[in-house]
C-alpha cells in the first residue's frame, strides 16, 4: 500500500511541472539549480589559502587534495587560475 501512495505522490509533483518551459524554452530552467556542495566550497577555500600564503606556507588541511575525487580537484585549480 505505501508504494501505491508514493506513486501518487510524485504523480502530482509531475502534473504541476511545466513541461514545455523545461524543454522547449530558450530561457533558463525556471528554477535556477544550484549545485554547490560542502567539499566543492572547501576545495575553492583551500585554493584561496594558498594564494593569500603567496608561496610561504600550506593551509592546514592542505592534505586533503591527495583524497579529493577528480571534480573537486578541478575546482581547485579552477580557482587559482581564476584568482
Amino acid at each position: 500500500m505505501q508504494d501505491n501512495y508514493l506513486w501518487y505522490e510524485v504523480n502530482d509533483i509531475l502534473s504541476k511541472i511545466n513541461w514545455s518551459d523545461w524543454m522547449y524554452n530558450s530561457a533558463l530552467a525556471p528554477v535556477p539549480l544550484d549545485f554547490t556542495t560542502t567539499e566543492g566550497t572547501q576545495s575553492s577555500t583551500m585554493a584561496d589559502s594558498f594564494i593569500t600564503l603567496a608561496g610561504v606556507g600550506a593551509p592546514t588541511d592542505y592534505k586533503l587534495y591527495n583524497d579529493y575525487y577528480t571534480n573537486l580537484k578541478v575546482i581547485f585549480q579552477d580557482q587559482l587560475v581564476l584568482r
